[in-house]
């Protein structure tokens, strides 16, 4: 099951460029609303039956982008069980770079958000950060916050000065 969802990619850019990136470029673009009528899990039967078959081609192309995506997150060391907000928005940046890349319309902006995540990625596969849940997080317990500091980092040179002496 991919980590990000139609929803989670439709977040990223407005429908009309995703119904762009969707749809192969040798065929008649479908009106954005129509796809987010679609992705939203809408009625299609007020729309032609031609529509309909161009919105089913977008969505199989989203839905395949979506899958290609998460495969390339688990290729990082991330679990489907360790899915989070974080993740789901890095595969629907990957899966949305992927639509463009299929369409040869990669911007600058779209290459340098791509390399970003795949970055990260390459951080986390090298131990260097953790983009899942840790269940080893400390539990705080109780009301009470103590909060400690070096008092040498206050008062210059680390002297111990007394503050009335500044």
């Amino acid at each position: 099951m991919p980590f990000a969802t139609r929803t989670d990619l439709l977040k990223l850019t407005k429908v009309d460029k995703l119904a762009q990136l969707a749809v192969p470029a040798d065929m008649p673009m479908p009106e954005g609303e129509i796809l987010r009528v679609a992705l939203e899990g809408g009625d299609l039967n007020q729309f032609t039956e031609f529509d309909r078959d161009l919105i089913a081609l977008a969505l199989t192309n989203i839905d395949q982008a979506l899958t290609d995506a998460t495969a390339a997150v688990v290729a990082y060391g991330i679990a489907e069980a360790d899915a989070n907000p974080l993740i789901a928005r890095m595969t629907a940046r990957v899966a949305f770079y992927m639509l463009a890349d299929a369409q040869e319309s990669v911007s600058e902006e779209l290459m340098t958000s791509y390399n970003a995540v795949i970055k990260q990625l390459q951080m986390h596969a090298r131990g260097e950060i953790n983009l899942t849940s840790s269940s080893t997080d400390p539990v705080i317990e109780g009301d009470v916050i103590e909060i400690t500091s070096n008092p040498s980092r206050y008062i210059p040179n680390g002297s111990g000065a007394d503050w009335d002496t500044w």
